[in-house]
Protein backbone atom coordinates (compact mmCIF):
# COMPACT_ATOMS: atom_id res chain seq x y z
CA UNK A 1 0.00 0.00 0.00
CA UNK A 2 1.67 3.24 -1.51
CA UNK A 3 1.59 6.38 0.98
CA UNK A 4 -0.53 8.85 -0.03
CA UNK A 5 0.27 11.96 2.27
CA UNK A 6 3.27 14.71 1.34
CA UNK A 7 6.32 12.51 0.00
CA UNK A 8 9.60 13.22 1.08
CA UNK A 9 11.58 12.80 4.36
CA UNK A 10 10.21 14.94 7.04
CA UNK A 11 11.56 16.82 9.58
CA UNK A 12 10.02 19.86 12.27
CA UNK A 13 11.38 23.38 13.21
CA UNK A 14 10.53 25.96 15.95
CA UNK A 15 7.87 29.00 14.44
CA UNK A 16 6.50 31.30 16.84
CA UNK A 17 2.92 31.67 18.01
CA UNK A 18 1.10 33.87 20.14
CA UNK A 19 -0.89 31.66 22.24
CA UNK A 20 1.94 28.82 23.30
CA UNK A 21 4.57 27.24 21.22
CA UNK A 22 4.53 26.31 17.60
CA UNK A 23 6.10 23.67 15.98
CA UNK A 24 5.89 22.92 11.92
CA UNK A 25 6.40 19.75 10.49
CA UNK A 26 7.42 20.17 6.68
CA UNK A 27 8.99 17.81 3.95
CA UNK A 28 12.70 18.11 2.43
CA UNK A 29 11.27 20.15 0.09
CA UNK A 30 9.79 22.84 3.12
CA UNK A 31 6.27 21.35 2.50
CA UNK A 32 4.10 21.89 5.26
CA UNK A 33 3.12 18.93 6.67
CA UNK A 34 1.33 20.28 9.51
CA UNK A 35 1.88 23.00 12.91
CA UNK A 36 1.99 21.58 15.89
CA UNK A 37 0.75 24.20 18.57
CA UNK A 38 0.60 23.28 22.35
CA UNK A 39 0.56 25.68 25.59
CA UNK A 40 3.45 23.53 26.88
CA UNK A 41 7.20 23.97 24.12
CA UNK A 42 8.14 20.58 25.52
CA UNK A 43 5.03 19.14 24.18
CA UNK A 44 4.74 20.73 21.19
CA UNK A 45 8.31 19.98 20.52
CA UNK A 46 7.88 16.07 21.34
CA UNK A 47 4.92 16.09 19.60
CA UNK A 48 6.04 17.61 16.37
CA UNK A 49 9.11 15.30 16.50
CA UNK A 50 6.95 12.06 16.82
CA UNK A 51 4.57 13.12 13.53
CA UNK A 52 8.25 14.11 12.11
CA UNK A 53 9.01 10.47 11.95
CA UNK A 54 5.85 9.04 10.97
CA UNK A 55 6.38 8.35 7.25
CA UNK A 56 9.80 6.31 8.42
CA UNK A 57 7.70 4.53 11.09
CA UNK A 58 5.08 4.18 8.37
CA UNK A 59 7.67 2.36 5.88
CA UNK A 60 9.32 -0.19 8.83
CA UNK A 61 5.48 -1.72 9.36
CA UNK A 62 5.42 -2.28 5.38
CA UNK A 63 9.24 -3.92 5.70
CA UNK A 64 7.70 -5.75 8.32
CA UNK A 65 4.53 -6.70 6.79
CA UNK A 66 6.29 -8.16 4.10
CA UNK A 67 9.49 -10.37 5.61
CA UNK A 68 6.56 -11.83 8.56
CA UNK A 69 4.66 -12.87 5.17
CA UNK A 70 7.01 -14.94 3.77
CA UNK A 71 9.52 -15.50 7.03
CA UNK A 72 10.65 -19.14 7.40
CA UNK A 73 13.43 -18.33 9.88
CA UNK A 74 13.21 -18.10 13.93
CA UNK A 75 12.20 -15.29 16.01
CA UNK A 76 15.40 -15.02 17.14
CA UNK A 77 16.37 -14.55 13.35
CA UNK A 78 14.04 -11.91 12.83
CA UNK A 79 15.09 -10.26 15.94
CA UNK A 80 18.65 -9.95 14.90
CA UNK A 81 17.54 -8.17 11.59
CA UNK A 82 15.19 -5.92 12.71
CA UNK A 83 15.19 -4.96 16.48
CA UNK A 84 18.30 -2.63 15.91
CA UNK A 85 16.67 -0.71 13.06
CA UNK A 86 13.07 -0.73 14.72
CA UNK A 87 14.90 0.79 18.47
CA UNK A 88 16.83 3.82 16.81
CA UNK A 89 13.74 4.48 15.03
CA UNK A 90 12.17 4.75 18.26
CA UNK A 91 14.97 6.62 19.91
CA UNK A 92 14.96 8.78 16.62
CA UNK A 93 11.14 9.76 17.22
CA UNK A 94 11.22 10.10 21.42
CA UNK A 95 14.37 11.45 21.61
CA UNK A 96 15.44 15.03 21.96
Amino acid sequence: MEFKGTKGKWHYRKSTAKNGSKFRVENSELKKVCNVVTRNILDSEFDARLISFAPEMLEMLQKIVLVTESFSGTFMDFRERYNKEIKQLIKKATEL
